[in-house]
């Protein structure tokens, strides 16, 4: 580890929220191209990097600086998306010679149309939908990671599924009428 990095901990351990930022930066790219080959089928890789982001966050403090940052990062990426992979429902191989070309048509639309929403709302929206909803990251962890008080999440979360219902509606009932 370089001592720029070994202060910029410091920093962050200390309370200065932007370190994390400035720690993490040279280090993006690569971690996503990590949870992009462990991204289990129907995850986005980016949802698998802000989870270990946010991982990297609150474990900072245990990091021991015996290997690289890259390493633990690397590590909290591939364990993380490991953990995606156990949450997925196991399934069972369908043969599509037996459903309906529209079906899956439909499931394939909806499927595209819900990760064009998600992807539309702010940031801030988003990363509390994913975090709490999906990763089943406490309120209170994500309140902290972002900055903000628990309420402040809360309402982004419920301004974050308003924007999706609106977005989705209209969208859902014209795949449904087909």
């Amino acid at each position: 580890m370089n001592a720029e990095e070994a202060a910029l901990i410091r920093h962050y351990l200390a309370g200065d929220q932007r370190a994390f930022q400035k720690l993490i930066a040279g280090h993006t790219d690569k971690l996503l191209c990590v949870a992009r080959r462990y991204a289990p089928q129907q995850v986005d890789p980016q949802d698998i990097m802000q989870v270990a982001l946010w991982k990297a966050a609150q474990g900072l403090d245990s990091f021991r600086q015996e290997s690289s940052l890259s390493t633990w990062l690397y590590r909290l990426v591939v364990n993380t998306a490991h953990d995606f992979a156990r949450r997925q429902p196991q399934t069972t191989c369908i043969c599509l010679d037996n459903m309906e070309d529209q079906a899956v048509e439909h499931d394939i639309e909806l499927g595209i149309e819900l990760s064009l929403a998600l992807s539309s709302l702010p940031n801030e929206q988003r990363e509390a939908l994913i975090l709490v909803d999906l990763a089943g990251t406490t309120i209170e962890h994500v309140a902290q990671y972002q900055g903000v008080r628990p309420g402040t999440v809360k309402s982004r979360r419920a301004r974050a599924r308003k924007a999706l219902r609106q977005k989705l509606e209209g969208e859902y009932q014209s795949l449904l009428q087909r």
